[in-house]
């Protein structure tokens, strides 16, 4: 049986260790802040946590991470590589919970829901407004993985015409065009609506720049779960102040905190939500059990669910 000395940063999961306990029972378990794990870290194989370069060098032993997020590119992935330490991550938790925050986004606009809420708050009573219907536009879908899929399948339950990327352009079920990744261009101008849900990677950061924003229909709308680094946000601006995008929806951007000074900020064609699209009610609950899963699989010497392929960052 592998060795078991496991450490867990993150707040608010204490409520699991019963969980894990009952998975695991020859595990020793550490709760506690990475600050306050200093003397722990040397003799710490097992990391439910976001590792950083200091935890890697303190932990001579460690040989497994698991994290709550599916993306990892804010890890110090060459380290790990170099340790050849096991990375685990989140994919498939969060696909139910930020598609449904894409649709909540595509629906906002469609509506000229903030128009009305601001109308709201001002008791006015304006009947004004755009309103569009999302039956028969299309949805652009780029990267139709766990979350990419969720989308699609939720908006073509609004008769929505459903295009998508993948990396190799093979179909999925309820898409009706794939496209391969290097044919995006080509899927731009049929979007009403595009909903980036791609892993950031080397071949995705700025993957979305002045020149796509441009290829899509005038009045287009953009919505962005992925990460902020994978649209060029001084673009992003410039096509919304000159009026060729219709609006955005965004949950992820270059910088977080989203700085005052933006001018997203000001934008009425513009929804902001704080890196929020993955948020879910007994999310602890969800994760440890996703934990204790790969500890049982750990303690049998099999191989890790979720586990993350270097060579693609994700």
């Amino acid at each position: 049986m592998n060795e078991m000395n496991v450490l867990i940063t993150y707040e608010g999961v204490e409520s699991v260790r019963d969980t894990l306990e009952n998975a695991a029972p020859d595990a020793r378990f550490h709760f506690a802040s990475p600050d306050e794990a200093a003397d722990l870290l040397p003799a710490i194989n097992i990391l439910w946590g976001r590792p950083t370069e200091e935890i890697i060098r303190a932990a001579p032993n460690l040989r497994w991470v698991q994290v709550n997020s599916a993306g990892v590119n804010q890890l110090p992935l060459q380290s790990l590589v170099d340790r050849g330490i096991l990375l685990c991550n989140a994919r498939g938790m969060h696909g139910h919970t930020i598609a449904d925050h894409v649709m909540c986004l595509i629906l906002a606009h469609s509506r000229s829901l903030p128009f009305r809420l601001q109308n709201q708050r001002r008791r006015c009573w304006d009947r004004s407004g755009e309103a569009w219907e999302l039956n028969g536009s299309t949805l652009g879908v780029v990267g139709l993985g766990g979350i990419g899929r969720e989308v699609a399948r939720r908006a073509g339950a609004f008769g929505m015409h459903i295009v998508g990327t993948n990396r190799s352009g093979s179909p999925v079920p309820g898409v009706d065009e794939v496209y391969p990744n290097h044919r995006l261009d080509e899927m731009l101008p049929v979007c009403d609506y595009l909903a980036l849900c791609c892993p950031l990677t080397p071949d995705t950061e700025n993957m979305i720049g002045e020149r796509q924003l441009r290829l899509l229909p005038a009045g287009a709308h953009v919505v962005n779960i992925a990460r902020g680094k994978i649209i060029v946000e001084e673009d992003l601006i410039r096509v919304l102040e000159d009026g060729h995008l219709g609006g955005a929806g965004l949950d992820v951007f270059v910088q977080e905190p989203l700085p005052e000074e933006s001018p997203l900020w000001g934008m009425e064609n513009v929804i902001i939500t704080p890196h929020a699209a993955g948020r879910q009610k007994n999310y602890a609950e969800k994760a440890g059990r996703r934990f204790a899963e790969n500890l049982r699989r750990w303690s049998e010497g099999r191989d890790l669910c979720w586990a993350v392929d270097y060579s693609q960052g994700y």
